[in-house]
């Protein structure tokens, strides 16, 4: 997760001499929601008041309404000192199977709000299907994909250590399994998108694996039926070059081949096959 920080710098004039006061501008980092059901889910973030005095809430709506917006003090309400402590806000009320915006606001001497996340809560029983959400059937009406209900990471690289070339080229539906198969075998251990999908063991299975980019574009139209997507940049399995991989942007559905393996901390929403 990318962290900013807004220095502002003060200067003080005296008559003989000029001091300078140092101010850090309080930082915010709105993380992963947790403990979601289908009406409930914890909020998360991580804050640091550099010494001042913060009081921090979040700030929560349903996608599709962005000018109902609920805030929830945070616990802490108050963070004080120099060092990331760790916040978080129990949300209830909520409806199933439905997306939720939110982030961290800060106050301070103004209002500071932080980068949006995004969480999807728990669909009911019979809009689950073999451990995720079923997006996609193909023609035989046997066969499909199902995502994973919530990302797996809100902020990760596609590669780890230094640009390797992996030959992970399928691009279609029904290569990102392969894809995902051959970026791990070729890169290895390590903390990167396809790795944390490999791993993935959810509601019972242990098949997931990173969308290939057409499966990635398949999942960006049935988003809002999946739910839980960022307004933000997924990375797909499919590797552009040695140094880049294939991405979506889920708020505008552009597809983008450029962006760098290893300094872009993406979304990751893994998916498996039936």
């Amino acid at each position: 997760m990318k962290r900013f920080l807004i220095i502002t710098i003060i200067i003080i004039a005296g008559s003989c001499s000029r001091d300078e006061i140092i101010i850090f501008t309080p930082v915010g980092v709105t993380e992963a929601a947790t403990n979601i059901t289908e009406n409930s889910a914890i909020l998360n973030g991580m804050v640091n008041s550099y010494g001042g005095s913060t009081k921090v809430s979040f700030v929560y709506y349903e996608d599709s309404i962005q000018n109902e917006s609920k805030i929830v003090e945070a616990n802490p309400g108050t963070v004080t000192g120099d060092k990331f402590v760790k916040v978080s806000a129990e949300i209830a009320g909520l409806s199933p199977g439905t997306t939720y915006l939110y982030r961290l606001s800060l106050s301070w001497w103004w209002v500071i709000p932080t980068e949006i996340e995004a969480f999807a809560t728990n669909h009911p029983p019979d809009q689950i299907y073999q451990g995720g959400i079923k997006f996609y059937v193909d023609n035989t009406g046997q066969h499909g994909l199902i995502a994973a209900p919530n990302d797996q990471s809100i902020g990760i690289e596609w590669s780890y250590g230094s640009f390797i070339l992996t030959n992970a080229i399928g691009t279609a539906i029904g290569t990102g399994k392969a894809n995902t198969s051959t970026i791990v075998t070729t890169i290895g251990v390590g903390s990167y998108a396809a790795k944390i999908c490999d791993d993935l063991v959810l509601n019972g299975y242990d098949d997931w694996f990173l969308p290939s980019k057409d499966e990635l574009d398949t999942l960006y139209k049935q988003r809002n039926m999946v739910g839980g997507f960022a307004h933000s940049y997924y990375w797909s399995s499919s590797e552009s070059s040695a140094s880049s991989a294939w991405t979506q942007d889920f708020m505008s559905g552009i597809q983008d081949s450029g962006p760098t393996k290893l300094s872009n901390d993406l979304n990751v929403r893994a998916i498996r096959a039936f």
